[in-house]
């Protein structure tokens, strides 16, 4: 952030204080570009108060904790403020969080979970505000619900969640659970569940050269191993699990380890019977610590052990990896999913499985040395996990927010979608606008389904070409009232007057539709040729960035060069469809005046606007891309002695095709048959050439590989192109490609395949001569 730029304001929403979340936001605001204000609902922790979980009167921190972090206490009017935290209603109720962030505008708002009725009221501040949000939550998908409760979390989470700028995401696990409920992955942002780390690691430099006194000041065998507990004492945390697991151990070692439980809770008396009952030895339980008399714990075990039945994450591990210690835990601790790597730094049992967990306690502590290899493992893994990697994901999160709002726009079926895909990727994509976007199960679509078969799979197939399911459904809004009248006549009427009539409203109306929608959502819109001009008139005074995206070169350039066909052939007057009308060309100049940027598919569409006047600084080439999953080289199945050339596109007078079927037609080489698929532009080209080549008019996209995998060598004579995508199939199918400089091609010439100059027959036999006996060359 430059020194002209403010600090990011950032209002975070917080239960109570908590020791680590406290000194995480200290840290984030010590970052040189934000500025945090921490908003406690409760002063629960810092004042005694009933911990109902452990049935105890606590007081967690010293005020002395909150020093040095921007905060303010919330007025809470709960009647339950002794203990605040137990449900949605009864535990916190703030209302002035609304006025908080009303009258502060901040930038964003951090809201840390969704259970209180305080994070519903500071959602719905931020919209009503238009502050971002990250959302924050302790959850995982790891324990079980009941039915019930899992179909009215889809339908409040996915709802919510759709509403969310970002997620900080602590772990794997909480990773996961966002992704469950409809998050994209570009809403995630990885700021790992962290202690702090230095404070910790002072500690263990300190105390653990003190070991043995540490043992002896708490009436401890400072000779024997011993197993260590950090957990409220309550069911949840299995504490008689691990005692068992201990009796096991001590039974086979002749009492060789002791057990120390930290901890207080109800569970208290239940191990105690039973350590009466059993006589068990070496079993020791100290009660409740603060944080600061932890350390002193962490620093006499030898082995640490998490027994949670359901644990999102368990810091306490973090506290003890800090301490070089192994780990064993369950499989219903989400740390054990990151941190708890398995015969590296410690081991996970299956939650309750009281052998399992013996014999992890059993081969620890009979192995001092896999006790210290396994501890300083824990050291290596616990540094990545710290609060300046958290830091470093809020920040990323925050620098999301300011992403320029894009909207990505083309009525036909168009390789656009894909620019929308790396905006979404990007997390810069406010909505993907399109004519006709393909809904299987929603009307109109599903009516294909009442079509004989064979017209039905016609129909499917063009529908298919109108789909992406990689983009989130959500962004995508369509206008397709002329695009739907299009589609009709195309397949009914068939009215090329209609046609041209129906294109030019289509775009026009879209091109409408679409600036209302980028004047009010958008930064940047980047527009498709022919269907942007009302969308940048309409935008580009409200400060909208107006890309257009030109897959074509300049109209006067292609009317040039049609006119000069006409003229070396007058025959093709009545067979080509392509010189572009004076009002046409009036609308495709006035775009590409408009745009602040130009996007060119191709070097040759970039040298077209330049000759015709366009500013090159304002012209940026992307070339574009293929599947290459789909179009990939392939074992050719037909061994016939026949060599194939392959033409794929609009066979028309643009395109070049009267050149190639006059070279096929001179060369008349019983072994080389030319197959063009797409459809014709006049039958001119059928009635000259009918019997020099195989014409298939429609196949569906789908099955186009299997028409690269025959061939030998593509061909694409084009006179005038943006940048032929065939092309880019072709050379992913590992086809050589003959082609020209007007086809906008990344062909390299010699070593791809052959760049010729356009119209030359001469040189289009010469390189199909030359690749039909050059096996190699091929």
């Amino acid at each position: 952030m430059n020194k002209n730029q403010k600090k990011f304001r950032l209002a975070i929403l917080l239960s109570h204080p908590i020791n680590y979340k406290i000194d995480l936001y200290k840290e984030l605001n010590r970052h040189p570009d934000v500025n945090v204000m921490v908003y406690f609902c409760s002063d629960f922790g810092i004042r005694t108060g009933v911990d109902k979980t452990s049935e105890t009167l606590v007081k967690w921190y010293d005020k002395k904790i909150l020093e040095g972090l921007p905060h303010k206490f919330l007025k809470n009017y709960s009647p339950n403020k002794n203990s605040p935290l137990d449900n949605f209603i009864g535990g916190v109720i703030n209302p002035s969080i609304f006025s908080e962030l009303l009258r502060n505008r901040y930038n964003a708002v951090v809201i840390d979970g969704y259970m209180m009725l305080t994070n519903w009221l500071a959602f719905l501040t931020a919209w009503l505000t238009k502050t971002p949000i990250l959302f924050k939550g302790d959850l995982y998908l790891l324990n079980q619900r009941t039915k019930f409760i899992r179909s009215a979390k889809k339908l409040i989470l996915r709802f919510l969640f759709k509403y969310c700028d970002a997620f900080l995401a602590y772990s794997s696990t909480n990773s996961d659970y966002y992704k469950h409920y409809g998050v994209p992955e570009y809403k995630l942002f990885f700021a790992p569940y962290a202690v702090n780390n230095n404070y910790f690691r002072i500690k263990y430099r300190e105390l653990t050269v003190q070991k043995e006194e540490l043992k002896k000041a708490e009436g401890i065998n400072p000779k024997l191993p011993v197993i260590l507990s950090t957990a409220k004492l309550i069911p949840r945390k299995r504490p008689l699990d691990l005692l068992m697991a201990y009796e096991q151990v001590q039974k086979k070692m002749f009492n060789r380890a002791q057990l120390v439980f930290v901890g207080e809770g109800p569970e208290r008396t239940t191990l105690e019977k039973y350590i009466n009952e059993q006589k068990i030895e070496n079993v020791y339980i100290s009660g409740f610590k603060t944080q600061d008399g932890l350390p002193r714990f962490y620093a006499l075990a030898d082995i640490f052990v998490l027994a949670s039945e359901t644990e999102v994450w368990g810091l306490v591990i973090n506290e003890a990896m800090n301490f070089s210690l192994p780990v064993i835990t369950t499989n219903m601790v989400g740390a054990g999913y990151d941190i708890v790597k398995v015969n590296q730094n410690g081991f996970i049992y299956r939650v309750g499985d009281i052998n399992e967990l013996s014999n992890y306690l059993l081969k620890l502590v009979k192995d001092a040395k896999l006790r210290k290899e396994m501890g300083r493992n824990s050291l290596k893994i616990i540094n990545n996990w710290s609060y300046k990697k958290a830091v470093s994901g809020i920040t990323e999160a925050l620098k999301s927010l300011k992403k320029p709002r894009v909207i990505v726009a083309q009525p036909g079926s168009h390789h656009l979608w894909r620019t929308a895909l790396a905006c979404q990727k990007n997390g810069s994509l406010k909505y993907y606008a399109t004519g006709v976007y393909y809904k299987p199960d929603k009307f109109p679509y599903f009516l294909a389904k009442i079509f004989p078969s064979k017209l039905k799979n016609r129909i499917i197939n063009q529908l298919n070409r109108r789909r992406y399911p990689e983009l989130e459904q959500s962004k995508i809004k369509t206008y397709g009232f002329y695009e739907w009248l299009y589609i009709i006549n195309n397949y009914s009427i068939k009215s090329n007057r209609l046609s041209d009539w129906l294109i030019n409203r289509r775009n026009s109306h879209f091109s409408i539709k679409v600036g209302r929608l980028a004047k009010k959502n958008a930064d940047i819109v980047w527009n498709g040729m022919d269907a942007a001009l009302e969308t940048f008139l309409i935008a580009k005074p409200r400060g909208v960035v107006c890309i257009l995206d030109q897959f074509s070169g300049h109209p006067l350039s292609l009317n040039k060069i049609i006119k000069e066909e006409i003229k070396l052939c007058p025959v093709l007057k009545t067979v080509t469809k392509n010189l572009t009308p004076d009002s046409k060309i009036k609308r495709f100049c006035q775009e590409m005046e408009l745009a602040d940027i130009i996007v060119a598919g191709s070097n040759f569409v970039k040298e077209t606007l330049i000759e015709n006047n366009i500013s090159s600084d304002k012209i940026v080439v992307i070339p574009y891309g293929v599947d290459t999953k789909r179009f990939q080289p392939q074992t050719k199945k037909t061994n016939d002695g026949i060599f194939r050339l392959l033409f794929v596109g609009n066979i028309s007078v643009q395109k070049g095709c009267h050149y190639l079927l006059e070279a096929i037609k001179q060369l008349n080489h019983q072994n080389i048959k030319l197959t063009m698929i797409g459809e014709m532009e006049d039958k001119y080209f059928l009635n000259n050439f009918g019997n020099y080549f195989k014409w298939l008019s429609f196949v569906p996209h789908n099955q186009i590989p299997s028409y690269y995998n025959e061939a030998d060598v593509f061909v694409c004579p084009s006179l005038f192109e943006g940048s032929a995508l065939v092309i880019y199939e072709a050379l992913a199918a590992g086809l050589p490609v003959i082609t020209t400089p007007n086809s906008g091609s990344i062909v390299r010439d010699g070593i791809d395949g052959f760049i010729i100059p356009i119209r030359d027959i001469n040189a289009i036999k010469e390189k199909v001569l030359f690749l039909y006996n050059n096996t190699e060359g091929r």
